[in-house]
């Protein structure tokens, strides 16, 4: 409730005031520090992707925040370029918490399925939609099946009728996506089936994949 009432508010001073609430429950702040800076939110998790010390935070509150979609809001219109993106990359690259992971995979669907639902044109920002790529990838070839096959419908959903991302995660993740193919998980197979086909749309990838596969199965 509280959040939701932050966002219904947040333009008043009663959400600035709930925010400010949020913010303290994150807990958000460097390991070797005991007191919560008032910093803005955005500029706390700025210096936390660039610092070399390492950051604490409520895992369980951070999990809710994401669910909420409240980074979004909250990150998505910062000035500082990519933010939200690269947060999130941080997040599955350095959490070690499964439920993070899982929250962010279904937020990125979710941001996904909004944009293209959207009556408005959206325009694609491809820097942003790769760098989440790298670390959904190395989510999808980890030993977790449910966790490799929400990573799977991840990247459907970002690559989804953009060609290229197709193309970008055909060269970064095509032995990933090979190596999934072994039908050790009825789920996990059917999405990446279904990854293969949305990449095999862009000509570029059908003339790469039978050289490439051949040379991995060879070795």
């Amino acid at each position: 409730m509280l959040v939701e009432n932050y966002i219904k508010h947040s333009k008043e001073q009663t959400g600035e005031k709930l925010n400010e609430v949020i913010i303290y429950l994150l807990q958000l702040r460097p390991e070797s520090e005991y007191r919560i800076s008032s910093s803005p939110l955005a500029t706390k998790i700025y210096d936390m992707l660039y610092s070399k010390e390492k950051y604490i935070y409520n895992e369980k509150v951070m999990i809710c925040l994401l669910e909420l979609g409240y980074f979004r809001k909250e990150l998505g219109g910062s000035d500082k370029p990519l933010l939200y993106s690269k947060f999130l990359s941080y997040m599955l690259e350095n959490s070690s918490n499964p439920f993070i992971k899982y929250a962010i995979c279904r937020q990125i669907i979710q941001d996904q399925n909004e944009k293209k639902a959207s009556a408005v044109s959206i325009d694609i920002n491809l820097t942003e939609i790769k760098s989440l790529v790298r670390p959904i990838l190395q989510l999808y070839q980890g030993n977790s099946f449910r966790l490799a096959t929400l990573a799977a419908i991840t990247l459907c959903s970002l690559c989804f009728k953009i060609r290229e991302i197709q193309q970008f995660i055909m060269q970064e993740g095509l032995e990933i996506i090979l190596q999934q193919l072994n039908p050790r998980d009825e789920d996990l197979l059917q999405y990446t089936l279904q990854l293969l086909k949305y990449l095999m749309s862009v000509p570029q990838n059908i003339q790469v994949f039978p050289a490439r596969s051949s040379m991995m199965y060879s070795a």
